[in-house]
């Protein structure tokens, strides 16, 4: 490691009161977490892009299609009842969940 960057390290573990080794086990924790945020992305986008392809290959009957629309519709509401979620909270709960999200 460079020695200006070693110096500038052990001077941010001063100012937050950690040891230099703390600092860098955080460092490891949070780049590891981005590691497998990334990966979990990448395998979302691969499943994202298979379902896709198989939709368009085998596309659903009109009647199916709204069978399918009517169960998922069912299911959210069920859920939103359980989470004592009304329709007025919609955009105040997605909002305060995408924060969280940001954040971790």
């Amino acid at each position: 490691m460079p020695p200006a960057q070693l110096r500038q390290m052990e001077r941010v573990a001063k100012r937050a009161h950690r040891t230099l080794s703390e600092l860098v086990r955080e460092s490891f924790r949070q780049y590891q977490a981005r590691r497998q945020r990334a990966t979990r992305a990448d395998l979302d986008l691969d499943l994202v892009t298979r379902l896709i392809a198989e939709a368009k290959d085998h596309p659903m009957a009109e009647t199916d299609l709204r069978r399918e629309n009517a169960r998922l519709m069912a299911y959210g509401a069920r859920q939103a009842k359980k989470a004592g979620i009304q329709e007025r909270d919609i955009p105040r709960t997605i909002h305060a969940s995408r924060s969280r999200r940001r954040a971790s």
